[in-house]
């Protein structure tokens, strides 16, 4: 096991808040895409960072509550929606 550390801080993304249906993401790389897939693998949404490696997440009112996968990059991290 290895530690990522980019910028002078571990790698990785985070979500605040975390649950929620909209959410911010930090840690990404400056314009890469975002994924969000549900607990089957499937696309249910995307976005793209900013030049900060932020985005905003908010999520279709038509999924139903339960857990997500956010994706960028080679980082994951799990996302529950009430």
């Amino acid at each position: 096991m290895h530690t990522v550390v980019r910028n002078g801080r571990p790698g990785g993304l985070t979500l605040a808040p975390n649950p929620a249906r909209r959410t911010a993401l930090a840690g990404a790389l400056p314009h890469a895409p975002v994924t969000v897939f549900d607990a089957v693998g499937r696309l249910v949404f995307t976005a793209t960072a900013d030049a900060n490696g932020a985005a905003v997440l908010a999520l279709p009112a038509y999924l139903p509550g339960g857990v997500y996968v956010v994706r960028s990059g080679v980082y994951a991290v799990r996302l529950v929606v009430e």
